[in-house]
């Protein structure tokens, strides 16, 4: 066979590969026309983007191509089996990274931290937490921002992958934010408690993005002697609920693996009564911990039953403390440690929160805030922003006298 029928044979190939991905491509995209439409995969433990609805703001501020793009990528035809396909293929060629996460040593699935420095998105929501503090100066407030593995489990991310980008992002944020510098407001570092922790014990589960109960443990000490709470290791002792626990990031990444955790629970020495009010659902409950959670597609929601915009947690505690807790859901796995030392918490999460903050604060005379969000979540989450912002604070300045009856 001479060289000029090698290449038309090759060509013809080419051609033929081509051909077939463009016909596959136009099959698919057929098929999901006709796809049932999803809401939730019970593989990643979350709810899926729906169709969105055509606007002309969506079209000119951009958000509806984006929701598009969001909504055919959760909706593709057999999205599952492509997502393994997809990882076993990088696993042959060696590529330890999908989806945002890494395939790290010892059975841990690390998700990579995106920002590396602070950009002016960062510095509008840094204005408006400072504000939200600023007017709220009669709180003795608390900042929480927990790191994540891809920081304190560094050593355990595969080589080339960037390192370090989690650390220095806080540092600057810290920096330029000058929160500490608030007369009211104690930043609280956990990052070396952690750091010791990770030594001995597991402060991360290996599949999942949340950090064990044994890890918020650790960072409690911290918070502890910052928010003066008379706490010894020797009041809890723990329990082991779950033993075959497999976390998010297995099934969102690919990397699927025999690797199963423990969920342990904390529970205080001295019995104390609680109730939990669900304000939105009109529920209660006796228990901060969900059976029905445990035996769920998300084990990790026994903390709390999941994610909730405002409950309300009354305790057998004699501290006169009233505590608000403004978070995202590495917090759930900490409230355990803290209804022993306060009468009544709050806790508020912005992403389902839908009510006035600041009018809140007015009516409930808390005597702390805690804000508790893990690095990751905390970078990238805009809901945090809009429940502080200025709009609801000048709704209240008209409003709050008449709540109050001055």
């Amino acid at each position: 066979m001479n060289t000029k029928e090698i290449r038309k044979r090759k060509g013809f190939y080419f051609c033929l590969l081509a051909f077939t991905n463009v016909l596959l491509l136009l099959l698919l995209s057929v098929v999901s026309l006709f796809w049932p439409t999803r809401r939730f995969s019970a593989s990643e433990r979350r709810n899926l983007a729906q169709r969105p609805k055509l606007s002309y703001e969506g079209i000119v501020d951009g958000t509806f191509s984006n929701d598009v793009e969001s909504y055919l990528a959760d909706q593709y035809p057999a999205r599952d089996i492509w997502v393994y396909l997809n990882s076993l293929q990088n696993r042959i060629l060696g590529i330890d990274y999908q989806n945002g996460i890494y395939r790290g040593k010892d059975g841990y699935l690390i998700q990579g931290f995106e920002k590396s420095e602070i950009d002016k998105e960062d510095q509008e929501k840094q204005k408006i937490l400072n504000s939200f503090l600023e007017r709220n100066s009669q709180l003795q407030s608390y900042v929480m921002l927990v790191p994540t593995a891809s920081w304190i489990l560094k050593d355990l991310l595969p080589s080339g992958a960037p390192q370090g980008d989690e650390k220095s992002w806080y540092e600057s944020w810290l920096s330029t934010s000058k929160i500490s510098e608030l007369p009211n407001v104690t930043v609280v570092d956990c990052a070396d408690e952690l750091a010791e922790a990770a030594k001995t014990n597991q402060i991360y589960y290996r599949t999942d993005h949340h950090w064990t109960t044994y890890g918020a443990s650790a960072a409690f000490k911290e918070l502890a002697k910052q928010m003066d709470i008379p706490y010894e290791e020797d009041d809890f002792e723990a329990y082991t609920v779950h033993a075959k626990f497999q976390g998010t990031m297995m099934s969102s990444s690919g990397f699927y693996s025999g690797t199963k955790d423990t969920i342990d629970l904390y529970l205080p020495e001295e019995p104390e009564t609680i109730l939990v009010t669900n304000k939105e659902a009109q529920t209660t409950a006796t228990t901060i911990y969900s059976e029905e959670g445990l035996l769920g597609n998300d084990p990790y929601e026994v903390f709390l039953g999941g994610n909730y915009g405002l409950l309300n947690i009354q305790t057998s505690s004699q501290s006169g403390r009233k505590l608000l807790l403004l978070k995202d859901s590495y917090a759930n796995a900490m409230i355990g440690f803290l209804t022993p030392y306060f009468s009544e918490i709050d806790i508020v999460d912005p992403r389902y929160y839908s009510s006035d903050l600041d009018m809140q604060i007015a009516v409930n005379q808390y005597t702390d805030l805690l804000i508790l969000y893990n690095l990751q979540s905390f970078a990238k989450d805009s809901s945090l922003a809009l429940v502080l912002g200025e709009e609801a604070a000048e709704w209240d300045n008209i409003h709050v006298c008449f709540v109050l009856r001055c």
